[in-house]
């Protein structure tokens, strides 16, 4: 399903004094975003048909994808999948031996860090701890501040070696 859709990095900035009034190019020619989204349109039909042809060779119909888009995109699906697959390997690694949901208080550190050791140990992809702060967020886990940092509140680590931190 994910290739379907591609990515165009918006990551140009253009110096304020460089910067014209669009409501100008507007008011000079009423139609322009009639214009520009015509070729927005006519490209994407043209490379859309480039990739029904058999073998979906761009190149040959002369249409190719940047590489700066081709790297967003991949980076975007990249990022797209791992939010799908969050969900399911933060529950199965709560379902793994030593991590509870109840009443406990952890720091998203020593949570990621026996995530990561699990998803190692078992060969499945590591979240980033963005994503795996998503993950708890959106299992329930709450993120709570406390005078020495935050905590996550709801899931504990049972085997945790005591070192007289919680």
């Amino acid at each position: 399903m994910w290739d379907r859709f591609v990515v165009i990095p918006w990551d140009v900035r253009i110096a304020p004094e460089e910067r014209t009034d669009v409501s100008a190019s507007l008011k000079r020619d009423p139609d322009v975003l009639e214009h520009v989204l015509a070729w927005v349109v006519e490209g994407a039909v043209r490379w859309h048909r480039a990739r029904a042809e058999p073998g979906g060779a761009l190149s040959e119909s002369g249409i190719t994808l940047p590489g700066r888009a081709q790297g967003a995109t991949h980076a975007w699906r990249l990022r797209s999948e791992s939010a799908e697959s969050a969900g399911d390997a933060l529950a199965e690694w709560v379902r793994s031996d030593g991590v509870s949901k109840g009443d406990f208080q952890e720091k998203l550190e020593d949570l990621h860090a026996s995530h990561t050791k699990w998803a190692q140990s078992v060969r499945a992809p590591v979240l980033s701890e963005r994503a795996f702060a998503g993950a708890l967020r959106a299992s329930g886990v709450k993120k709570v501040k406390l005078r020495d940092g935050n905590r996550w509140e709801g899931i504990g680590l049972l085997n945790r070696k005591t070192d007289g931190d919680n």
